[in-house]
């Protein structure tokens, strides 16, 4: 896999992740990872009345994978917790002009992490923890 086979918007995210770290005391936690390849990509949001104020994401994998991350949690940021859930990979990997069949799914790997800490807010907010 050669860096000049991602378009300059991954390479960027890549190399310059946003909202990369651990987030303390987060109000969900959800991981993605494990299908066709070893990457894992988890996200932790803090969330504020139905909305998610912040998403922060850690991930080991490939670049694309790492790309993904970091732009999920911008496209997350700001959305109430069903705009959010709606986040589909395929959008994700659109936004990112990731077209190569060969890496499409780590738009998924982003959008079920995201999902995953979703739910995980909503089952802690349901059993008050």
């Amino acid at each position: 896999m050669t860096e000049g086979a991602f378009s300059e918007l991954v390479m960027d995210h890549y190399r310059r992740p946003r909202n990369r770290g651990p987030m303390e005391n987060a109000d969900g936690t959800g991981t993605g990872g494990g299908g066709e390849c070893s990457d894992t990509l988890t996200i932790r949001i803090r969330v504020a009345g139905e909305r998610i104020v912040e998403a922060r994401f850690e991930c080991e994998g490939c670049p694309p994978t790492v790309a993904c991350g970091s732009i999920i949690t911008e496209m997350a940021a700001g959305k109430d917790l069903d705009e959010a859930a709606a986040i589909a990979g395929e959008s994700v990997c659109d936004a990112l002009g990731i077209v190569a069949a060969e890496y499409r799914h780590c738009g998924d790997l982003a959008a079920e992490a995201l999902g995953n800490a979703i739910m995980d807010h909503v089952v802690r907010s349901i059993e008050g923890r």
